[in-house]
């Protein structure tokens, strides 16, 4: 069985001619840069139009999930 690959990407959306930006994890294969992707939100809905803008670092499953929630330390100890 072949392991999962997980890609750190810059995402956009344009709603209300605004612009919006996300970074998330996606599966290695649907990481192409221009790819339109639609994406679930916090909510459970299903969202069509997020492009992919940049791409910065591929994982394998075990990493992301190992990290997935390492942003909260990170601003407990700021001052964010």
């Amino acid at each position: 069985m072949r392991e999962q690959l997980y890609a750190q990407c810059l995402l956009s959306i344009i709603i209300n001619k605004d612009f919006i930006y996300t970074v998330a994890w996606i599966p290695a294969e649907y990481a192409v840069m221009g790819k339109t992707l639609k994406i679930k939100d916090d909510y459970g809905n299903w969202r069509n139009g997020w492009v992919v803008d940049q791409i910065y670092s591929i994982r394998n499953q075990e990493f992301v999930l190992r990290h997935e929630r390492d942003w909260v330390k990170q601003r407990q100890a700021s001052d964010i």
